[in-house]
Parts: C-alpha cells; sequence; structure tokens
C-alpha cells in the first residue's frame, strides 16, 4: 500500500480494462515524443520519477528530477486523484521537461494504476 492508501483491484472482473490500459501504455513507450531529446539514462530517470510521483507524491506537490550529463530535467505534478468506474486507481498530472535541445515542455496527463502497481498514461 502506497502512502495515498492506493490498493490495486482484487478481481479479475476487469481483464478488459486491464488490457484496454496496456494497449493505450503501449502507444506511448519508447517512442514517446516528451521524452525524444533525452539521453536514454535521463529517460530512464524521467519515467522512474513519474512513477514515484504518481505512487507517493500528495495533489499539487511537484517531484523534480535532473541529470546532470546533459542539463535535462524535469518535474511531476500530480493534480488530483480518484476512482475510474471500472475499480482503478487514476491521477491527473503535469508534467514539464526542459532541454537544451526544446527548452521547456509541459503538458498534462492521466495515468491509471495497473494490477501490477505500474501507472500507465492513458491520454496525452
Amino acid at each position: 500500500m502506497s502512502a495515498l492508501g492506493l490498493k490495486g483491484p482484487k478481481t479479475l472482473t476487469l481483464l478488459g480494462v486491464v488490457f484496454f490500459l496496456s494497449a493505450c501504455a503501449q502507444s506511448q513507450p519508447a517512442g514517446d515524443p516528451s521524452y525524444a531529446a533525452l539521453a536514454p539514462r535521463a529517460e530512464v530517470l524521467a519515467r522512474n520519477t513519474v512513477q514515484t510521483a504518481l505512487e507517493t507524491a500528495q495533489s499539487r506537490s511537484s517531484l523534480g528530477w535532473s541529470f546532470v550529463e546533459d542539463g535535462s530535467s524535469g518535474a511531476i505534478t500530480p493534480l488530483r486523484s480518484y476512482k475510474s468506474t471500472t475499480g482503478y486507481y487514476c491521477r491527473e498530472y503535469v508534467e514539464v521537461i526542459e532541454t537544451a535541445a526544446n527548452g521547456s515542455n509541459s503538458r498534462q496527463r492521466t495515468a491509471c494504476r495497473d494490477v501490477d502497481g505500474v501507472w500507465k498514461p492513458i491520454r496525452s
């Protein structure tokens, strides 16, 4: 259980949603344009920070990261948490990524926590 008191679903009746969330997440992994300008290790750091922020940060509290080798940085700010109609815990959040090549880019996203405890983006 996380600091937010989130637990994964306990029934298998939501398999359709699991497959849906998996398909959505697969549409954004390695080719996600938000991470295109990041070095591979900076991308791993950014993705790990998203997971940590969504799992542990209070709404409206930012969690930042910085990759000193290329000067890239970012921050994740969860905005609100809710339980979906299908029983999954979801969070809306803002992700800011700053690179020397692209400057600062910000976008709002929503992610839901799958049965394995991994937060998967469901829309950009």
